[in-house]
């Protein structure tokens, strides 16, 4: 039998499309501990029964599951879907539903922050550097990131790989604007908060931040190759670029920061990045460089290794000069 992820007894077993409305949904979500553990791996089709209020009942209706006889669960579900679609085009309808699904991703995703940017301006910090003194706001919001990212990469997986996949996954999983959407609410995040609380938000919190250096899901999730298209890269350069603005006046701390981020930029990049090339190979023409010609590179050579030498050739012309003068 299938338990709600809050169970301590909780086993993987997969629920049916019966029980997917009936798992925990709030009290999930205000679960801070084994955040890990109460997901289905992203390659199960029942992944986003795992997940919690709002985003599962938002993935629902955006990625309907496909209705079956007696299946009263999916029958709901696509009842909500009908609502959407309006007698719409199929393809049209699937466009419809993404574009509504990105939008109320992305307001949640603000009405996530903005306890976070409050609590700042009252306050002057909305975190701390231990994971235990971390802001609940702050972990809540880190946990919604990776959950929508999964989630993404859950659709592209499925549409790319599965034989036996849900309509709505097959209208959906290719297309860029759901591959994007997580670079998306990470530039929305970053561009929203202090620089303060997106230091720890970048890789200070063990398997909620997304460039945490052990636990991190850039690799896996973010920055994986059904995710990681064109757009999704020039979102994260974005991200980087405005992240080494804020820092580039700091030092401490900052600085420090600033070498994570150039970290990532090389982790994630490859060295043909055309961002990282010179590719018009422009040059500055009033930067002049100066050469020492042969005798003055030996003579400054020969003064560095033997400073306390003394040239015998010029003292003998000292010597030559002063005689022949006296004689005079």
């Amino acid at each position: 039998v299938y338990q709600p992820p809050s169970s301590p007894a909780r086993t993987h077993q997969p629920p049916t499309m019966k029980e997917v409305d009936t798992l925990a949904t709030t009290s999930e979500h205000n679960n801070n501990n084994n955040d890990d553990d109460d997901r289905l791996d992203t390659t199960d089709p029942n992944f986003i029964s795992s997940l919690v209020e709002p985003l599962k009942g938002l993935a629902l209706v955006a990625f309907p599951p496909d209705v079956h006889d007696g299946d009263g669960a999916s029958a709901a579900v696509n009842g909500n879907v009908a609502n959407v679609d309006d007698g719409k085009d199929v393809t049209a309808a699937a466009v419809e539903r993404l574009n509504q699904f990105e939008i109320s991703i992305r307001s949640h995703l603000f009405e996530l922050i903005e306890p976070l940017v409050s609590d700042v301006d009252n306050n002057g910090n909305a975190s701390a550097a231990d994971d235990e003194d971390v802001h609940p706001a702050l972990k809540e919001l880190l946990r919604y990131l990776k959950d929508a990212t999964l989630l993404c990469l859950h659709v592209a997986q499925l549409s790319a790989t599965a034989t036996v996949t849900p309509k709505s996954y097959k209208m959906t999983g290719t297309s860029v604007h759901l591959k994007k959407l997580p670079t998306i609410l990470l530039q929305d995040t970053t561009t929203s908060l202090p620089l303060s609380t997106t230091q720890i938000l970048w890789s200070a919190i063990p398997h909620l931040s997304p460039f945490h250096p052990t636990t991190g899901y850039s690799s896996t999730a973010l920055c994986h190759p059904l995710l990681f298209t064109p757009g999704s890269s020039l979102n994260l350069l974005r991200i980087c670029n405005h992240l080494l603005k804020l820092s580039s006046s700091s030092i401490g701390k900052d600085a420090e920061f600033a070498g994570s981020v150039m970290v990532t930029l090389a982790r994630v990049f490859p060295l043909s990045e055309r961002s990282a090339l010179n590719v018009l190979g422009s040059f500055n023409v009033g930067s002049v460089v100066g050469f020492e010609g042969e005798e003055e590179f030996r003579s400054s050579i020969s003064s560095r290794l033997h400073p306390d030498a003394i040239d015998i050739d010029n003292n003998n012309n000292k010597e030559e000069s002063s005689s022949s003068s006296s004689s005079l």
